[in-house]
Formats: C-alpha cells, structure tokens, sequence
C-alpha cells in the first residue's frame, strides 16, 4: 500500500468536504437573515428598553383576552440578555445553514416560523393550564424546530451515516436530552416553548420531506 498516497486523498476529502462546507454556509441566504434579523432587533432593545418587551413579547393574558396574536410572532426576535442572545445564535449558526441547504430557502424559512409558532402557541396553553403567567421571548423555540428538523434529516438519511460509521445520531439525542433537561432544571427557562418548537420543527420537517419527496445525501454531515 502506497500510504503517501493514501495520506494524499484523506487530504483531498477532508478539502472538499471543509471547502462544501464553506459553500453551505454562504448560500444560507435565510439563515443568516435570521441571525442579522435577530441581532439588530437585539441592538434596539437597548435604546429602547422594557418597553419593546411589554408590547411586543409573550404575554399569555395580552394574547387571549386583549386579541394580540402578533406577540406569538415578535417575541420570537427578541432576547433578554447578551447571554440570551448568544446561545440562541450559536446553535442557529451551527444547525441552521446545514438544514437551510437539505429543506431549501422558502421550506426552512416556513420551518423555522413554525416551530416558532408551535413553541409560543404551547406555551399559552401550558399557562392557561397551570395559571402560572410570564412574559416570555426568545428564539429559542425556532430553533429547537431546527434541532428536530436535523433529526428528521438524520433519521431519513440513517443508513448512509451507518455505512460512514458516523455518531451524529447518539449525539444528537444527546444533546436534545440534555437541552430539555436543562429547561427543566431552570426554572426561568420556558421550557413549554422549548417542546413545543421541537414538535413543531419534527412534524414540519417530516412533511416537507414527505411533500417534497426529498432524499438525504447526508455528505454534508458525515
């Protein structure tokens, strides 16, 4: 066996896969509209102040009794804190440009609303249900849809990642556990949105998938 020639080709491959990387990431034209979007709306919370959130964030009672279906939506781009703010991106940054380049532009874009949707629409049930009402915001739900988007994903395309020998899947339930768990544990955390976004972003994803007839190369994630 010729090993400088092997070592030749690990090379080629781990260029090529880095270098689809990259290409992945630049033509997340949705995604990173989302975290520019997110960002800035961010940047005028702090001129602006409490009163963005009281009109614009999750408000249980405003929602139910005052008609104000809208904050189901604006809640979704606002964020408490640096902190807040940074976590939400971070997995949107990772996840977010590998599914946007699997589901395509307009069915992540969909997605994402959804899930986020789904997380802020269960989070009004789980207070009217146990009476216990705050005003909550964050991306979080979203991207939790992303999350059980990338499971669907990896799901569909398991028997290629099997061949591969690849431990994204244990990893990713790893990281799922580990994520409603910490909700859970912190009680400042609405954890309802967090499921809720998981649902949604499952369901919506299993139905683009089975609509759009789509098949799971899995290159990008091996």
């Amino acid at each position: 066996m010729n090993l400088s020639k092997l070592g030749d080709n690990n090379e080629y491959y781990s260029e090529q896969f880095w270098d689809r990387q990259a290409r992945i990431y630049r033509t997340a034209y949705v995604n990173i509209a989302l975290l520019l979007s997110n960002i800035l709306v961010y940047i005028y919370t702090l001129s602006a102040g409490d009163s963005v959130f009281n009109k614009f964030g999750a408000d249980t009672i405003d929602i139910l009794y005052s008609g104000e279906y809208y904050r189901l939506f604006t809640s979704m781009f606002l964020h408490f804190s640096p902190e807040h703010l940074f976590n939400n991106m971070l997995c949107l940054l990772i996840l977010g440009a590998t599914v946007e380049h699997d589901l395509g532009h307009i069915p992540y874009l969909i997605m994402y609303l959804l899930s986020g949707l789904a997380g802020n629409v269960l989070t009004v049930a789980w207070e009217t249900f146990t009476q216990e009402y705050a005003l909550s915001a964050g991306a979080s739900g979203a991207v939790f849809g992303v999350t059980g988007a990338v499971a669907v994903i990896i799901f569909c395309g398991r028997k290629k990642l099997k061949v591969a020998g690849s431990t994204v899947i244990p990893r990713l339930i790893a990281i799922i556990a580990l994520d409603i768990y910490s909700g859970y544990a912190d009680k400042t955390v609405n954890n309802a949105a967090h499921v809720g976004g998981l649902i949604g972003g499952i369901i919506i994803t299993i139905l683009i998938t089975l609509i759009g007839r789509k098949k799971y190369t899995m290159e990008e994630w091996v």
